[in-house]
């Protein structure tokens, strides 16, 4: 008795089974090879054209929080005045906020320099950099409680423009 007659009258053999799996393998892995042979090869030696430099100072439009815990709010920068609204609510009074404007002064591909115009008269440059990720950003600027330089360390929270109503 073979094994066809065993399993039923309408059972193909095993042997024309794993024929007909086969010629479908075959046939597939053909149209397979066809279709690469159809797509272009890609040159290496051809140089990618490089994506345009992302303008560091459209990162700085957000909400960032320093290592202390102050939390900074950068609108952006209105086309008419060259200037944008700068929030700033120190780590030790959370209660309050200071509002100020912020005028980009010049640019590179990974920092920036900004004049803050503060409320209360005066101006300071600070200069910001970057995070490659455009997760971090950093910036040193004249401590008044000591001689010299500090550098202050931010990241990004999210892309609040200014703090919730209470």
């Amino acid at each position: 008795m073979s094994l066809s007659s065993r399993r039923g009258k309408h059972r193909q053999p095993i042997e024309k089974v794993e024929q007909t799996s086969c010629l479908s393998i075959v046939a597939f892995l053909i149209s397979v090879c066809i279709g690469c042979a159809d797509s272009p090869t890609p040159d290496v030696a051809q140089p990618k054209p490089k994506s345009p430099p992302v303008d560091p100072l459209t990162v700085l439009v957000g909400h960032w929080r320093s290592d202390s815990n102050d939390h900074h709010y950068y609108g952006p920068v209105d086309g008419d005045t060259n200037r944008g609204n700068f929030t700033m609510i120190r780590g030790t009074r959370p209660d309050k906020h200071f509002h100020h404007a912020y005028e980009p002064i010049s640019n590179n591909e990974n920092d920036f320099n900004v004049r803050i115009h503060f409320a209360y008269g005066g101006s300071e440059d600070r200069r910001y950099e970057v995070g490659k990720d455009g997760s971090t950003l950093a910036t040193e600027r004249m401590a008044s409680s000591s001689i010299g330089r500090i550098r202050v360390e931010y990241i990004r929270v999210d892309d609040d423009t200014e703090p919730a109503k209470k």
